[in-house]
């Protein structure tokens, strides 16, 4: 196979504008914004207390019987039905307390907005919280429609993350 000097040029220049193209639809991390300090929610509902399966899916049963692992009578299990809702989080500054806020509505309240908090006075910079809408709560005022979780550190919220519903 030959190549002229002047199919080489050309192979030459396309590959340079290619690369010229492609390092200038690069983006850039922009270091103005803080990346928020909420990094996952994790939700599940338990919907009943007996022993049905709602899903094929081994991995739903089995996050069913972990939250009603030890309940051993009916009235334990009704008392564990509701919504289980694990919020990560991370921060740099370790010395600080973290406090964890999760705001939620709930079906039966209209747009009453119901608020838990839990604070972490010593951490290493992550952790999780858990919050809990079991029980009477649950039976009173329904499931959980909307919710949002704030992280606040020194008095200033750090991040937050919130369900497509929540206003």
């Amino acid at each position: 196979m030959k190549f002229s000097i002047k199919s080489v040029v050309r192979m030459l220049a396309i590959a340079g504008v290619s690369l010229i193209v492609l390092n200038s639809c690069q983006s850039t991390p922009d270091t103005d914004v803080a990346q928020s300090a909420i990094t996952k929610v994790d939700y599940f509902h338990l919907k009943n207390a007996g022993g049905q399966r709602e899903s094929q899916d081994p991995m739903i049963y089995t996050e069913a019987a972990y939250y009603l692992h030890g309940a051993l009578t009916n009235q334990e299990r009704v008392a564990r039905v509701g919504n289980y809702y694990t919020v990560y989080w991370k921060t740099e500054d370790e010395t600080s307390p973290v406090s964890i806020q999760f705001q939620y509505t709930q079906s039966k309240t209209g747009s009453a907005v119901k608020m838990q908090e839990q604070t972490y006075t010593t951490h290493n910079g992550k952790g999780s919280a858990e919050f809990n809408i079991l029980g009477r709560d649950y039976f009173k005022d329904g499931r959980v429609i909307s919710w949002k979780a704030t992280a606040t550190q020194n008095g200033v919220e750090i991040g937050s993350q919130a369900s497509f519903l929540w206003k």
